[in-house]
């Protein structure tokens, strides 16, 4: 279970960095993979709230 959070919570912060790369680098933005990024994002983010039972949404 410990291992699982910390892969997820790894990955998680790896997705954010993408995401604002891609936003903050107008030119080489692909629409596609900004959406495929920010579904696993909110993937990532529902499986954060399940693994340690916090409700994130406050923030």
């Amino acid at each position: 279970m410990l291992y699982e959070l910390q892969y997820w919570e790894r990955k998680s912060r790896r997705m954010e960095f993408y995401v604002l790369k891609m936003v903050g680098d107008r030119k080489g933005l692909h629409t596609r993979m900004d959406e495929v990024l920010k579904i696993e994002n909110d993937l990532i983010i529902r499986c954060l709230q399940m693994i340690k039972g916090k409700d994130f949404s406050k923030k």
